[in-house]
């Protein structure tokens, strides 16, 4: 029929005849070869060889049919049909053929399309945007690629945007960009997000990951190494990011740290060297050293330390702060004394009702037992402690059971203080070849070389005198 050129006999052979009689695929080859795409079109319909179909549409440039035709596949085979023509469907009708496929993502994984979006990042977005709106528990690949895109530039530059169209266009992206972050902080994964927007310069995100995940010291760096046309805006971020982060909180962990750094900081700038200007570097000095004043953890000496590797910082920077301290340090001095002396006057009490017991007698009229709170009748047992009880009411007699928790807890005490002090001999012998004198007068102080007597064991002839504990 094709090279008899009879269209009416090729029509009704291909509307009537069974598909059994002949090679449906060869008779879709002859008709295509000979010109009568229609004919081929009717018959790949009738067999529902679905991919011939869209070869052929896609061949006569019908692509708006073809899209159409995928519609009405079932799900599998609509989206097998996209993962084959998607990117030459994508080319033609970008708007409608995304749309397809963000509605054919309720039955598959939006992954598998991703590479019909080859150099097409606008209809991506909108892929992933749509996909990401109407399902959030999506992979974190998707999120990933999403905020890749989104801090990409070279695809507007290629564009044709330039100008304040161009700079109109980044911004938006880089508020998507930001909302996402904190929309999506869970899925999007860490690392990968903090270089992507490191790479990108994108300064807010940066900072925004580096405070998601606590890490403080690193925001500080990344605030000092950034290039900031404007000197006082950098020490600025400095000063802020300390205050924001450099102490705990209940809502965030903190590091004082941040405070030790930024003082390091100012403390390599060099006016000589035209690095800053000696007179804001000094007052952001001031600044740093007023807080670190009220941090316990922050002592004098290594702040000072710091300080004087820079011989630009004259006294005159310091001089309130090393006065405040020294203020402080006076009155934290003047309550450890009164501590001291109240320890003192608690400890003179303690042996003198210990020597009163060795020499003085004790006379018992307690009327109540200890443990029954009955009358007290004989035979009974007293305590040194002032307890008594019905020799019927102990287990044992060698100790006062009301008091005999408190005192094992007094003899695990010491127990384990003289074990501490039997393993630092180790240490001791260790650190002596190298500091001698100095070494041997701090353990003196610590009591090192002093034997304990623990409670309730006696000292026999020739031994040691034993350090009182009471």
């Amino acid at each position: 029929y094709t090279k008899q050129k009879n269209e009416t006999a090729l029509e009704a052979f291909i509307t009537h005849q069974s598909e059994r009689s002949f090679d449906v695929e060869t008779a879709l080859r002859v008709c295509q070869q000979a010109g009568y795409h229609e004919l081929a079109l009717k018959l790949s319909r009738r067999t529902k060889l679905h991919t011939w179909t869209l070869r052929i549409l896609l061949e006569l440039e019908r692509f708006d049919e073809a899209l159409a035709f995928i519609q009405t596949l079932e799900p599998e085979h609509a989206a097998a049909a996209l993962r084959k023509t998607g990117k030459a469907l994508l080319e033609r009708m970008p708007e409608p053929t995304t749309a397809v496929l963000v509605q054919l993502c309720q039955h598959s994984k939006p992954e598998e399309y991703i590479h019909i979006f080859v150099d097409r990042p606008v209809q991506l977005i909108e892929f992933l945007e749509a996909v990401t709106a109407t399902d959030t528990n999506q992979s974190s690949f998707l999120y990933d690629t999403l905020l890749e895109l989104y801090l990409k530039e070279d695809d507007l530059k290629r564009a044709g945007l330039v100008g304040d169209e161009l700079e109109s266009r980044i911004r938006d992206r880089r508020q998507k960009a930001y909302a996402l972050l904190k929309r999506e902080s869970t899925r999007i994964e860490k690392n990968h997000a903090l270089v992507l927007c490191q790479g990108a310069h994108f300064r807010e995100g940066v900072l925004f990951l580096l405070e998601l995940h606590n890490l403080y010291a690193e925001m500080l760096q990344y605030l000092v190494e950034e290039d900031r046309p404007v000197e006082e805006d950098r020490y600025r971020d400095v000063l802020e990011t300390c205050k924001n982060f450099g102490l705990p909180g209940p809502s965030k962990p903190g590091d004082t740290r941040l405070w030790g750094l930024a003082l390091t900081y100012f403390a390599s700038l060099r006016s000589a060297q035209k690095q800053c200007d000696a007179t804001l570097r000094d007052e952001y000095i001031r600044e740093i050293l007023n807080h670190i004043r009220d941090i316990p953890d922050m002592h004098p000496l290594p702040a000072l330390q710091i300080l004087s590797s820079n011989p630009e910082i004259t006294l005159g920077v310091v001089r309130d702060y090393v006065r405040a301290s020294l203020a402080g340090r006076g009155q934290e001095i003047r309550k450890d004394s009164e501590r001291i002396e109240q320890k003192k006057e608690q400890i003179a009490q303690k042996r003198h009702a210990i020597e009163e017991l060795r020499t003085t007698a004790n006379v018992f009229q307690p009327t109540v037992c200890a443990q029954c709170h009955q009358r007290l009748d004989l035979p009974a047992v007293h305590f040194m402690c002032g307890d008594s009880f019905h020799q019927q009411c102990l287990v044992n007699e060698k100790e006062c059971p009301i008091c005999a928790g408190e005192y094992q807890k007094i003899r695990e005490r010491q127990t384990s203080q003289q074990q501490n002090r039997s393993c630092a001999h180790d240490q001791f012998m260790n650190e002596v070849g190298g500091h001698g004198f100095p070494l041997v007068a701090e353990y003196f102080g610590k009591g090192m070389f002093q034997k304990v007597a623990l409670v309730g064991t006696e000292r026999r002839e020739g031994d040691p005198q034993f350090t009182k504990l009471f």
